[in-house]
């Protein structure tokens, strides 16, 4: 076995040199990975100096300058995707606040607005005419419909900013899905450049003198496309990815006609007050989606229930679009790709995403065309059964597991399996064992999501204190538990095993 860290985990804060104001923090077992970064960052820094220093002095070495944008960048593309993907995995997160913001704090602030600024009032200095459970009338004198009017269009503005929501957040939704989608193939195309042979576009004479390599006509060309394709429609980019990286999206993605209607919708949205057209009825009816009872002119609804469904969707296209193109493209680095992955479902299930935590470690273990290392595929197994258990469904989390023989994997697994059949003796019984192996750390008792099933229960905390000589549940802070029931940035890089 290795040599323990000294450390279990360690905290960077980076400031702003000038000033010292605080600028970001991150925390990562890893203390190389940690320094790894902070040199990545200084080298990106001097280089960013650099270039404004020679476009400054107006030098001629601009296409050196450009050399990082062509498929030079001292970030490979893998680790670029992966970057991506967290990204993506934690802004489509983050909707998940906003959604519950509009569905349960608007409506909380706008009858607290009225019960303190208007109905107060009301009862204090209206005259009353009628009053029921649902409706209260009141009278009123000229001057004192002045006095209240403020209030009111304070209280009509929420109560339309409330309103106007759920059409904003779908836009947004898909913009960010856009820019993913597009970012995805600039990192594609720009490694990859000989890929894209089937171009047509022409390069203007006045765009060709201000270029000083052919790198900067490839990146002009892949520019060019891409704002091409961030116009057209999400069946046309499908077709562009097929085509130029000889990738199906379409084939085996079983929510493709799900995947349609998101898009219809927002168009609609954007161009028709959700008022349902041809347009929308036709692409849907192509594509599998069942609008039989929808008719041209019916103004459809964005409930929160299709806003966060619609989140889970998008979250799981693109990490999965982007996961599949990178084993496809960079094979060197495949092992990488689904230990990444791996990473981020382990996150989805601390963060409660046991919906597409489950959809996406489906496909990435049955649904491919070679398998990750035989630990890597163990551990998405442990979190894809366990899923399945945090969605309530028991005996699938059981036929997961029972499907493999675990008879040669290390403690560390077994004592997994224990907490997912809720076989506490067992637990208890390997949980000396893996403390004397170094294989689970108390802190990873506190944060695995696979041990939330034997956690609380008393012999498994007794056992713990008799090892640790401390207790197991803990109390956390306020901004501890916000950022579990959210998206923990500070815990952005760290990656675990279940």
């Amino acid at each position: 076995m290795a040599e323990k860290p000294k450390f279990d985990n360690h905290l960077l804060v980076r400031k702003f040199p000038e000033k010292g104001y605080f600028r970001e923090i991150r925390a990562q077992p890893n203390l190389e990975e940690l320094q790894s970064w902070v040199t990545a960052q200084r080298e990106e820094k001097e280089k960013s100096e650099e270039a404004e220093t020679e476009k400054s002095q107006q030098t001629d070495e601009t296409s050196e300058a450009k050399s990082g944008q062509t498929g030079n960048s001292s970030v490979d593309a893998p680790t670029q995707l992966a970057q991506l993907q967290d990204k993506f995995y934690r802004t489509i997160s983050s909707y998940h606040t906003l959604i519950f913001v509009y569905t349960s704090i608007m409506p909380i602030y706008s009858t607290m607005l009225f019960e303190r600024e208007i109905e107060k009032k009301a009862e204090k200095e209206f005259e009353r005419i009628s009053s029921d459970d649902e409706f209260q009338l009141y009278g009123m004198s000229a001057d004192q419909w002045r006095a209240i009017q403020p209030e009111i269009r304070r209280l009509l503005d929420v109560v339309r900013a409330t309103a106007v929501q759920p059409n904003a957040i779908l836009l947004s939704l898909v913009a960010t899905f856009d820019s993913v989608v597009a970012e995805t193939l600039r990192i594609l195309l720009r490694a990859n450049p000989e890929r894209y042979s089937s171009s047509d576009k022409q390069i203007s004479y006045k765009n060709l003198l201000s270029m000083t390599s052919f790198d900067d006509a490839i990146e002009h060309a892949i520019e060019e496309e891409i704002a091409s394709q961030m116009r057209g429609s999400h069946e046309e980019q499908v077709k562009f990815i097929k085509e130029n990286l000889d990738l199906d999206i379409r084939k085996g993605y079983d929510e493709w006609p799900e995947y349609v209607e998101l898009f219809e919708r927002r168009n609609l949205v954007a161009h028709g007050d959700l008022v349902a057209n041809v347009i929308y009825i036709n692409n849907c009816k192509r594509n599998g989606y069942d609008v039989s009872d929808i008719n041209p002119g019916d103004r459809l609804t964005i409930t929160s229930e299709y806003l966060i469904n619609s989140a889970r969707r998008l979250m799981e296209f693109g990490l999965l679009l982007i996961f599949v193109l990178w084993r496809k493209h960079f094979p060197d680095s495949d092992g990488d790709a689904y230990d990444w992955l791996n990473g981020l479902t382990f996150d989805m299930l601390r963060h409660k995403e046991n919906h597409v935590a489950a959809r996406v470690l489906d496909f990435a273990i049955n649904h491919q065309p070679t398998a990750p290392s035989e630990r890597t595929q163990k551990m998405m197994i442990i979190n894809w059964a366990n899923a399945q258990k945090k969605l309530g469904h028991d005996g699938k989390c059981s036929e997961i597991i029972d499907k493999v023989d675990w008879s040669a994997s290390s403690d560390e697994f077994k004592i997994s399996l224990a907490s997912l059949r809720e076989d506490v003796p067992e637990f208890v019984r390997l949980m000396p064992i893996v403390d004397k192996a170094g294989l689970v750390s108390k802190e990873e008792y506190r944060e695995w999501p696979v041990f939330d099933w034997v956690r609380d229960h008393e012999d498994v905390l007794g056992e713990f204190q008799k090892i640790y000589g401390e207790p197991l549940l803990q109390l956390t802070s306020d901004m501890e538990s916000s950022d579990t029931e959210n998206s923990d940035e500070n815990d952005e890089t760290a990656r675990v095993v279940h």
